[in-house]
């Protein structure tokens, strides 16, 4: 992992500004992400879920339909979304269990980490409809990055909850 975070770092140079890595909770064991979000030079943006039974449910939707992100929808997906099978309520009840577990676990993770090092932001805040809230959200987020906020359309358009998964 240290190789790899390296070679991304040297590729694409560590002293840009806004040089990120998404990753999701699937996509590492645990261990390899305890490991990483306790690395010293990572700044880390936590967006986590208030509404995890919605999260659950939206993410049984997303396996039938194979539609993670906007991008994803196709006649394919709409038709998909036309006729879903219903999700049993033991596969939701996992499935919120498991998300309950993973943003305790993660956040006391990044409790470790010194108090400048990581930004805790909940996913509803940052997409509220209400977009003077939600442009004071990203206004700490980019603040936290040392970017500069985009104004006017140009941040409208990346709050529109049109465009962002509920």
């Amino acid at each position: 992992m240290h190789g790899q975070l390296s070679t991304t770092t040297q590729r694409y140079g560590v002293d840009k500004p806004g040089l990120s890595l998404k990753i999701l909770d699937y996509q590492l064991p645990e261990s390899l992400y305890t490991h990483l979000l306790l690395l010293p030079p990572i700044t880390i943006l936590f967006l986590r879920r208030r509404n995890l039974l919605r999260a659950a449910v939206s993410g049984c939707i997303a396996k039938q339909t194979k539609v993670w992100q906007i991008s994803d929808v196709n006649e394919e997906a709409k038709r998909l979304y036309r006729n879903l099978q219903p999700a049993s309520l033991t596969r939701i009840a996992d499935e919120l269990a498991y998300g309950r577990h993973l943003q305790d676990y993660y956040s006391d993770v990044i409790m470790q980490r010194p108090e400048r090092s990581y930004l805790k932001i909940i996913y509803e805040e940052l997409y509220t409809g209400d977009l003077q809230t939600s442009r004071a959200v990203a206004r700490e987020i980019f603040q936290f990055l040392g970017l500069e906020l985009p104004e006017g359309e140009a941040l409208d358009f990346i709050l529109d909850r049109s465009y962002a998964f509920s």
